[in-house]
């Protein structure tokens, strides 16, 4: 599996990329504001496993 890093927290991708890119595209645009906002959706869709805590969303 792919990870990332963004601050402290790591990321680990828990699908392919092409199965995340389509979920991202597939988002509404009120929750592509924030990378904070895609982290979550990505996380409770269980596409990506977090390691770590996202900073506050005003942070992001």
């Amino acid at each position: 599996m792919k990870r990332l890093r963004f601050a402290d927290v790591r990321f680990r991708l828990q699908a392919s990329p092409r199965e995340v890119n389509l979920f991202v595209r597939e988002l509404p645009s009120h929750k592509k504001d924030s990378l904070f906002e895609v982290v979550r959706e990505l996380e409770r869709a269980g596409l990506i496993e977090l390691h770590g805590q996202l900073p506050p969303p005003d942070h992001c």
